[in-house]
């Protein structure tokens, strides 16, 4: 298995353009509050957090490893691999691991999980960063 923590040029370009947007054109003032918990690399760590702004609570947890070189892979529900050839790409590429849902993608298809929970644990042994979001949806209420 590679060690890929900070991600590469492309990763820190991409990571770049996307904190311009989300901490300037997006959002008036952003603040990033605990990042001394975030470990140094080559440290695994599993982040797990709420989920109530699809996307935005991804983004917003991989900009606080601004000045770290780590590149935290996040699961994500697995319909979003369906969308197009380079959304799959990307988001391959930004370290989304797909999760399959009984809700969403059906019994048969929950079985497709173990290759995620496989890649997972060989992030976490290679000391990488692995972000959950237990709820597995954005939703109006703040429940855990």
């Amino acid at each position: 298995m590679k060690k890929n923590y900070k991600g590469g040029i492309y990763y820190s370009l991409l990571k770049i353009i996307i904190s311009f947007v989300f901490n300037h054109l997006l959002y008036k003032k952003v603040y990033y509050i605990n990042k001394e918990n975030i470990l140094k690399e080559g440290n695994p760590q599993l982040i797990v957090s709420n989920h109530q702004n699809c996307l935005i609570d991804a983004i917003a947890i991989m900009l606080s490893f601004k000045g770290l070189r780590r590149k935290p892979r996040f699961w994500a529900r697995a319909d979003v691999f369906k969308i197009n050839s380079l959304v799959t790409k990307l988001i391959s590429y930004l370290g989304v691991i797909p999760a399959y849902r009984m809700n969403y993608e059906g019994f048969d298809e929950v079985e497709k999980n173990s290759f995620s929970y496989n890649r997972t644990i060989e992030l976490l042994g290679d000391g990488e960063s692995v972000m959950l979001f237990p709820e597995a949806g954005h939703q109006d209420k703040r429940v855990l």
